[in-house]
This record gives C-alpha cells, sequence and structure tokens, in this order.
C-alpha cells in the first residue's frame, strides 16, 4: 500500500507545469476543486513537504503559513517542518521556538519525541548543554519506549564523556 507522500508524488508528476514550483501550485489548485476540498490539507501538508525536501526552504514556509491558517490537522507535523526549515537555514533560535511551541502545544503527538530530540541537539549546537541535558532527560522519562528515547539515552552518554574529558 503506498503512503500518502507516495501518492502525492505520483500525482504531482501528472500535474500541469513545466517546472517542480509549478506542479506544486498546479496540484494545490487541483486539490481546492476536487470533491469539493477534500484531500487540500493533505495536499498542502505534502506540498510543504515536498518543498522542503527539494531544499525550497521558502516555498515550505509559506505553505506552512498558508496551512496553519486554514486547516486543523497535521498541525503538528506542520510546526515541525517549520522548525525542520529553521534548521536548513541556520535560524537555530527560531527553530528552538518552533520546536518549545510544539512541545506546549502537541503533548500526545508522535512527532513529539523527535521534536525533543531535535530541539536538545539544536541546544548543544548553540552550546547550551545544560539545556540539552534537562530535554534529553525529559524525553527519556516521558517516552521511554521511543527510537528517540535510545538516541537521547545515547546523547547523554556523549555528553558525559565530552564533559570528562574537559
Amino acid at each position: 500500500t503506498p503512503t500518502a507522500y507516495q501518492v502525492y508524488q505520483l500525482l504531482l508528476e501528472s500535474a500541469a507545469g513545466n517546472t517542480l514550483k509549478k506542479r506544486m501550485l498546479s496540484l494545490r489548485a487541483w486539490s481546492l476543486e476536487a470533491e469539493q476540498g477534500r484531500y487540500a490539507d493533505l495536499i498542502t501538508y505534502y506540498t510543504a513537504y515536498h518543498a522542503y525536501r527539494s531544499m525550497d526552504y521558502d516555498m515550505a514556509f509559506d505553505t506552512i503559513a498558508e496551512y496553519e491558517q486554514k486547516y486543523s490537522s497535521y498541525l503538528d507535523r506542520a510546526q515541525m517542518l517549520k522548525a525542520l526549515c529553521y534548521t536548513q537555514k541556520n535560524q537555530t533560535p527560531e527553530a528552538i521556538k518552533a520546536l518549545k511551541a510544539l512541545e506546549a502545544t502537541w503533548r500526545g503527538s508522535p512527532v513529539l519525541p523527535e521534536a525533543m530530540f531535535l530541539r536538545a541537539w539544536l541546544c548543544i549546537q548553540t552550546g547550551d548543554k545544560k539545556e540539552a541535558k534537562a530535554v534529553l532527560q525529559e524525553l527519556i522519562q516521558s517516552h521511554p519506549e521511543t527510537e528517540s528515547a535510545r538516541k537521547a539515552k545515547q546523547a547523554l552518554i556523549t555528553i558525559a564523556e565530552s564533559e570528562d574529558r574537559s
């Protein structure tokens, strides 16, 4: 069974337009009309995701902003995608702010453990090891059975080892 993103990619291949950006815009326009816009939220989200994967972060930001205004599903994923775009554009303070907002708003989200790990990693990148350790410990405590918690445990070991060498 194809994933929703794979279906999006298939639709994108047959969308009108001679550039990727034009095909993405064409597909979004189609989604607003098809079946009374039934799939517009998914198509809009995956347009932002595809723009991110294509390294068109400005288009991703614009699409996420529109998504946040119009739709209520996948807002946690849209917030994570925004943080990833900020990260790729080396806008670390904005990325951390977006991740904190995700954590505060979407406590039950399936993307929360990875968002917490990303925030800890960004804190390490900015030299805030104290905050990174606190986030990693919270991640391990609140989501112990996740892959992100496993990575968090290893990150704490690595941080401790680096502090011992200092």
